[in-house]
Order: C-alpha cells, then structure tokens, then sequence
C-alpha cells in the first residue's frame, strides 16, 4: 500500500521533469573522451563522462538551460537548449583539443651586488685642481703629485721617474700643459 502511494506522489513529478543523456567525443578520431564534466550553468546538475564518453542527467524540470561541456585540454563547449516537461534530448557533443601552449622563459642576472670589473683606464687626465690636492705640502710638483696616485710608484724622491703598474719608465708619457714629456 505505501509503495503504491509513493508511486502515485512520484510519477507525476517524473512527468513533469525530463533527461538529457548523450556522447562525448574528440574531434580529431572520433573517440569518447572519459571523466569529461557535463553540467547546467546556473543549476545543480552535473554529470562526468563514463569511460566510453556517455552521460546521463535526469529528473531535469522543464525550461531554457545551457549545457557547459569542459575538460582538460579541450575548449568549452557551451550550447543552449530548451526542455520541455517529461521531455528527453541527445546531445553529441565534439570537443577541440586546445592548441594553447605555455611557454617560460627564464632571464639570468648576475648577483646585484657582485661589482663590475672594468679594465684600468689607459689614460689619466688630472684638472688644475686635482693636481695640486694631489702635491706635497712643502712643494707643488706635478710630477710629485702623480707619483702619489694610486697603482704609480716611485723609488726616488728627488728623481722625477716613476712607473705605472704593468709598464716600465721607457713606456710611460706625461703631458704638461699638451707638451708629452717621456
């Protein structure tokens, strides 16, 4: 007796509601796509794909829906369609491998705090200035004060030669006032 009453309370309900059941399949072979997610934008029924690419959504009451058709790799398929009540459509849907590609790209610095190393300067030019802050206290002798830059060198306090690191006397010039004296 009671299941006889549920069954009149259900089967009007059932009536009143419809199904949608289809495939889904790749567009390059033909063959059903698995664990695929069907679903009803806006409502709580969803389906996954078997593993032959079938799904089935049921009790669906009538009304305009949209059917959203997703996976992995493939485009989203979106199709709208109308169910009528106690209506049932097929759908077979194709879906399009993604041909987007991530590419990265990765672009090496030095360390910002490692120094650049750049080459001694072939050529000095000290300002009027420069030279004398450069001169000793008791006399102000440009030769003096070139002996006194750093990387020159001098053995001989009253002897105007010097060297440079990495070159002997004989290749060294000095100009004075755009005269080069050897």
């Amino acid at each position: 007796m009671r299941f006889a009453c549920f069954l009149l309370a259900v089967l009007p309900a059932l009536a009143q509601t419809g199904e949608i059941h289809g495939s889904v399949v790749d567009s390059r072979g033909g063959e059903g796509l698995a664990n695929v997610q069907i679903q009803l934008t806006g409502t709580a029924f969803r389906a996954t794909s078997d593993s032959t690419g079938r799904f089935h959504l049921q009790a669906i009451p009538g009304g305009d829906y949209n059917l959203s058709v997703s996976t992995v790799g493939y485009h989203v398929v979106k199709r709208p369609f109308h169910l009528a009540a106690g209506d049932s459509q097929e759908f077979e849907v194709i879906l399009t491998a993604d041909t987007l590609r991530q590419t990265d790209t990765v672009v090496a610095h030095s360390d910002p705090f490692e120094t650049a190393h750049q080459d001694s300067p072939s050529s000095l030019v000290l300002a009027g200035n420069d030279a004398k802050n450069l001169g000793s206290v008791l006399a102000d002798d440009p030769l003096r004060a070139v002996q006194n830059l750093p990387g020159v060198t001098s053995n001989n306090d009253f002897d105007a030669r010097f060297s440079l690191r990495g070159a002997d006397y004989s290749r060294i010039g000095l100009y004075l006032d755009d005269v080069l004296l050897h």
